[in-house]
């Protein structure tokens, strides 16, 4: 979807899917992460056991323009830089 909305504005860049905490992110201008809200039994409500974890989510928005995908109910004061777009979940970039 990214490489094709890149496309879709003429805009140059390119689009990686890639497992995050295995790669060397300094080379990144804008990071996407969503994290795996869901196990083998359903919903994960605990943030600390999304994959990957709040901990390198947190990581990854400082430091970078970056957007995380989040659960709807997460409190804007667990995210750094949080806002909340108008009508739409809570956001961070």
């Amino acid at each position: 979807m990214a490489e094709a909305n890149l496309a879709a504005l003429g805009l140059d860049g390119a689009a990686t899917v890639a497992d995050a905490t295995t790669l060397p992110l300094g080379g990144f201008g804008v990071a996407l992460v969503d994290p795996a809200r869901r196990d083998g039994r359903g919903r994960v409500f605990d943030a600390d056991a999304w994959v990957p974890s709040w901990d390198f989510v947190t990581g990854l928005l400082t430091g970078r323009p970056a957007v995380a995908k989040l659960a709807p109910g997460l409190p804007t004061t667990s995210s750094p830089r949080a806002s909340r777009p108008s009508g739409s979940a809570t956001a961070a970039r």
